[in-house]
């Protein structure tokens, strides 16, 4: 393809013509001519192998150059849109990418006509615009015309080489020079004397982050770009953008809309060329993905639209490759209201025999790809420039094979089966609906005779700068997906029908004897299974439609869950995955695929989902009344035309019996009673010499018969991540029996004996899980409560305690019983002492750990915090792993038979043991009276409830404790004044034996219901004044004048004593101390939220530090510096401000 020069020269006298003038190119004033072309290959003459435009190649021949179709509404358009990478040789770099489009014409061939009148005329100083600074013009490897001495004047010889056209973009001011080659003299009689010079730009789409570029100074072709390969600069450069090879030509960034003028040097006037990056828009597209229709008929609706460039239309003059710039009209049915057309293989209207071979009526631009292929055959795909498919495997995009010199195809896609042999616009061609000519057409269009069957259907669209759009019509799946749609015209019909199983929405299948699963399918008219699960609309079911031998239907399920069967990607997080896209599962479905990259490969560690194959949606779910039997398989009864499939097809009439169609899908029934030679109660135990009977009943006939095994239990962290172990734990095998046969008693009753000293963990104490399973006749495999594996029982398979527990399935093995923990209350020291108290009538509390004999082992979690604690039970600390596991259960404790029975009791060798009461299981409490002080043993004989007896005597575990003299509470004074309190109420309360008259204070205050009340000691050392009583509640001011110590003996508060001391506060400031029944040590703390818990109003307290001469304040809900919590102590006193009455209850 070639410019003659003759059409150069009467460019501007072409814009009349028939039809609607669109060939892209333009020229105005002393012969400036821009045509916008695919790429150079386009440009140059046919059968060019050229790759550059110069004196060796130009686009001046016998044939025209006929330009792209980007000429629309007055102004000429070009695409920015850059292309494909592919490799080069270069000189001197190992590794070339060259850059060229994909199919959108974003090249702009440039011509000029200048004179090469000799030096001395005008022309010659017009013909490069440069003066003797010839450097400042052009750079790179442009050779001054004079030579290597650039001193001398111009001379003669001086013939012009370049011509320099300027390419800016008005929008940012951005302009780059394309130095046009002399690419011959021009012939006619009005050139003569003149050269042609021509070159080219490209430009490309400004957000590829490419600067511009001028363009060689010489021969020169597409941009192309190389990189080195060091490391060094490969590191630098990512992108692989080092820099521009000799033979680029000039390349101008741009954005969609800019306007990009064109002027060359010395030469009047310039063209202005419309960029245009965006193709068109393909809206309103029916039917959208994943329709199903009932009718054969299939209806097509589209809008396509572009406000840049246009779309082609019939009645276009200058269509490419149509230089004789007649109106267009591909199918001849002379409707100019519609997309351009296209014409039949061997139209040849300018042959010396015109052929006139029209076409069937499709469109150029626009393809209705359509097609009935298989999704699960489908591939990416190429469609090259001819509308024929490349089939070379793999697929190569860098080359079109059917037209070898022209490496960019005309569309691409990526779904295989969709070539140009699957468009269907030709049958729209009268259904086409011109909005804006050239602008916006709509189609809505029908194909006939469409049966059963899925169908994809995509459409292709590209505006006159061959920029291309294809729908999409998922846009979260890679590539650009084909909508499907289903036409279906056959029946529901129940195929398989499932007792036992229901269905949760968005999580798949469960089993229940109370429900019963129906799978529909596709039947054809003759009542055979045809075409797979049809799904059913759920608006035309109800519980009514079904009638169920012997029960009654109370809710139906029909799931709205799309399949999705796709396995979890491993480089994932999982708290980053989509629950969305959760796989469903069903018991009959097939496996998944693993998860896959873009490309559609497997991506390596992913596993394949499991039970995840099936269409939730073509299944209804009936719920009945009452649990069905274990064998039970009820008729069921279906009439025709109750319920409907999406596509509006009438189900058949039913009976469902058959046991092909009516499967049997409830596991048998397995119940277990233990029991033990103890003859324990409630759970089942026994001790280290004893033995379990195991009996097991099936409530229905099995294939062979029940296994059973026993199991040690762990607990396990199933989150170590969370910061507070524990709080999501389970329970698991830690080491299993192996198979255990049991002796069939009679019909479906088995049973057998076993020695404790025979199962695992001997003789220790323990407690274990009993697994049983069994299969019956129709192959259902039940299991036994609680155990959450499959097959045989192993390590680590999950346990339910709770259901473990209430279906009779654990056993306990107790071996002994540990000696009494043993207080004497009240303690001189809570804190560290158990055996010495100074009261007359303790209370001595005896506490077994019988409930803590056993427990769970905790495996340690992946965090080094993980308490590895034995679980016991869940009253114990709540941070100790793996208590949330048995936290529903009941009995609480993994050990359930946490009491003894004290059969004996001697105190100092008297009896005692009617004198013990009972608290709790393990917890009793003697009462005694009247001791002296002295020193005092307990020894007992207990029992527990297998039969383990101790004797503390023979077990050398008797208790000794010891009664002291009661002691005197002390509370130390600073010389100064002294805030001061007392826990409790001293035996005298007389200030004058609380205080003294040997201590060096002489002064007390107290503030008690608003009043000041002072105590004073006169010089004979007796106290006066209105305060008489030192009591427990109230603080106290104290002034001394030495360090002293305040010394009174305060009585334990008697376990009979009606109640503690309480102190009335009044609405303001209070002065109150700390009461502690406890009585422990002056400095003992306590928070002081829990202290004033009573006084919801108190807003501050006040303690004074005598030392330091200083307040210090509490708050409720207070903090010290360092994070610790406000607190009072015992000894102090305190200012406390509440806003109402009420009452300190400590």
């Amino acid at each position: 393809m070639a410019v003659a020069l003759s059409l150069l020269i009467v460019l501007p006298t072409l814009a009349q013509v028939s039809g609607d003038r669109t060939d892209g190119r333009l020229s105005v004033g002393n012969w400036i001519d821009v045509r916008v072309a695919d790429n150079l290959a386009d440009v140059l003459p046919d059968g060019s192998t050229e790759t550059t435009i110069g004196t060796t190649q130009r686009a001046v021949g016998d044939a025209a150059f006929d330009a792209q179709d980007t000429y629309f509404d007055g102004n000429l358009y070009v695409s920015n849109q850059a292309g494909k990478v592919g490799t080069a040789a270069h000189a001197t770099v190992a590794n070339q990418l060259a850059f060229t489009e994909a199919g959108a014409y974003n090249t702009i061939l440039i011509t000029t006509v200048l004179s090469a009148t000799p030096v001395g005329t005008a022309p010659l100083a017009n013909l490069k615009d440069f003066d003797d600074d010839f450097t400042d013009e052009i750079t790179g490897n442009c050779a001054d015309p004079r030579g290597a001495d650039q001193t001398d004047a111009l001379e003669a010889s001086d013939l012009p080489a370049l011509a320099v056209a300027t390419i800016k973009n008005s929008r940012n001011n951005t302009s780059v020079k394309a130095y046009l080659v002399n690419a011959g003299a021009a012939t006619g009689t009005a050139d003569s004397g003149k050269n042609i010079f021509q070159g080219i730009v490209t430009v490309w789409d400004q957000e590829d982050g490419f600067d511009a570029r001028n363009g060689a100074c010489g021969d020169h072709g597409n941009p192309q770009r190389y990189t080195d390969t060091t490391p060094d600069n490969d590191a630098d450069n990512p992108r692989l953008d080092d820099g521009w090879t000799d033979a680029s030509g000039a390349v101008i960034p741009a954005r969609d809309g800019d306007t990009l003028t064109i002027t060359v040097a010395g030469v009047a006037g310039s063209v202005d060329v419309i960029v245009d990056g965006q193709g068109p828009d393909i809206d309103d597209v029916t039917p959208e993905a994943g329709g199903t229709q009932k009718s054969s008929t299939v209806n097509l609706g589209f809008t396509v639209s572009d406000d840049g460039s246009g779309i082609r239309y019939d009645n276009e003059s200058g269509v490419s490759n149509d230089p004789d710039l007649t109106p267009h009209n591909g199918d001849n049915d002379n409707r100019f209201d519609e997309p351009i057309t296209s014409v039949g293989p061997t139209h040849d209207p300018g042959a010396a025999t015109p052929v006139f071979d029209w076409g069937d009526g499709s469109t150029m631009d626009i393809m209705v790809l359509f097609d009935t292929d298989d999704e699960g055959t489908q591939k990416p795909y190429l469609l090259q420039s001819d509308n024929t498919q490349q089939t070379d495997e793999p697929i190569d995009t860098s080359v079109d094979p059917a037209v070898p010199n022209d490496p960019n195809p005309m569309y691409t896609g990526y779904r295989v089966n969709f070539d140009a042999t699957n468009d269907v616009s030709q049958y729209g061609t009268n259904d086409w609906t011109q909005r804006m000519r050239g602008v916006t057409y709509d189609l809505d269009m029908d194909l006939v005779g469409k049966g059963f069957g899925e169908y994809f259907w995509q459409i292709t669209a590209k505006d006159r700068v061959g920029n291309m759009a294809t729908t999409d019509s998922d846009e979260d799946e890679p590539g650009q997906q084909p909508f499907s749609f289903k036409v279906d015209d056959r029946s529901p019909k129940v195929i398989k029908a499932r007792t036992g199983i229901g269905y949760e929405p968005g999580e798949g299948e469960f089993k229940n004897p109370s429900w019963i699963a129906l799978n529909f399918e596709n039947v054809t008219k003759a009542g055979e299974f045809e075409g797979g699960p049809d799904r059913i609309d759920a608006g035309t079911v109800e519980a009514a439609d079904f009638t169920v031998e012997g029960n009654n239907v109370v809710n139906v399920v029909v799931p709205g869950d799309k399949k999705v069967c796709v396995g979890d990607d491993p480089r994932t997080p999982k708290d980053k995955e989509d629950e969305s896209a959760k796989n469903i599962t069903a018991f009959d479905a097939a496996a998944g695929k693993p998860a896959e990259d873009d490309d559609g490969n497997a991506i390596a560690d992913a596993e394949a989902p499991k039970r995840c194959n099936f269409e939730p949606r073509a299944r209804v779910y009936i719920e009945l009344a009452t649990p069905l039997d274990s064998d039970e398989k009820p008729t069921i009864q279906l009439l025709g035309g109750v319920l409907k499939d999406i596509a509006g097809n009438n189900n058949v009439t039913q009976s469902i019996e058959d046991d092909e169609v009516l499967l049997d899908r409830i596991a048998p029934g397995v119940s277990i009673t233990i029991t033990s030679d103890t003859g324990t109660t409630g759970r089942t135990a026994t001790d280290k010499d004893g033995s379990f009977t195991v009996r097991v009943t099936s409530d229905e006939d099995l294939s062979r018969f029940p296994r059973l095994w026993f199991a040690t239990i762990k607990g396990t962290d199933s989150d170590p991540k969370n910061d507070s172990v524990g709080a999501a734990t389970g329970l698991m095998i830690d080491e299993v029996t192996d198979s255990l046969s049991l002796t069939e008693k009679e019909t479906n009753v088995w049973e057998k004996t076993f020695d404790v000293d025979g199962l695992i963990g001997g003789t220790a104490d323990r407690l274990m899980a009993v697994v049983v399973t069994a299969t019956d006749e129709a192959g259902n495999p039940g299991n036994s409560a609680g155990w959450k594996g499959s097959g045989t029982p192993a390590a680590d398979d999950d346990l339910d305690f709770k259901s473990l527990n209430a279906g009779g399935f654990l056993v306990e093995v107790d071996t002994t019983i540990e000696a009494a923990g043993i207080k004497v209350l009240p303690s001189t020291d809570p804190d560290n002492v158990d055996d010495e108290t100074e009261s007359s009538n303790p209370y001595i509390q005896i506490t077994f750990s019988e409930n803590n004999e056993y427990g769970i082992s905790a495996d340690e979690a992946d965090d080094d915090n993980a308490d590895t604690t034995e679980v016991t039970d869940t009253a114990a600390d709540p941070n100790i792993a793996y208590t949330a596991a048995i936290k529903n259960a009941k009995p609480l404790a993994t050990d359930s038979h946490p009491d003894v029975e004290i059969t004996s009791l001697m105190l100092n060798d008297e009896n005692r043991l009617k004198d013990v009461v009972r608290v709790k299981a393990g917890t009793y409490v003697l009462a005694v009276t009247g001791l002296e002080i002295g020193e005092y043993t307990i020894s007992y004989v207990v029992k527990d409830d297998v039969g383990n007896e101790f004797n503390s005597a023979e077990e050398d575990e008797d208790f000794t404790f010891q009664v002291l003299e009661r002691q005197p509470y002390e509370v130390e004074l600073q010389p100064g004044w002294n805030l001061v309190s007392l826990p409790g109420d001293p035996f005298n309360t007389a200030v004058s034996e609380v205080v003294g008259s040997d201590l060096k204070a002489d002064r007390v205050l107290g503030y008690q219901r608003g009043e000041w009340l002072t105590a004073v000691k006169n010089d004979e050392g007796r106290w006066q004044g209105t305060l008489t009583e030192i009591r427990g509640g109230y603080g106290y001011w104290v002034q001394t004048t030495a360090i002293e110590t305040i010394s009174t003996v305060i009585p334990p508060i008697a376990p009979g004593q009606s109640d503690l001391p309480t102190v009335p506060v009044i609405s303001g400031w209070n002065l109150l101390g700390v009461v502690d029944a406890a009585q422990r040590k002056a400095g003992a703390t306590e928070d002081a939220d829990e202290y004033f818990t009573s006084l919801p109003a108190w807003r501050v307290a006040y303690s004074f530090e005598t030392q330091q001469n200083r307040w210090a304040k509490l708050l409720p809900d207070g903090e010290e510096a360092d994070g610790t919590e406000h607190t009072v102590a015992n000894g102090r006193g305190y200012w406390v401000w509440s806003s109402r009455p009420g009452t300190l209850v400590p």
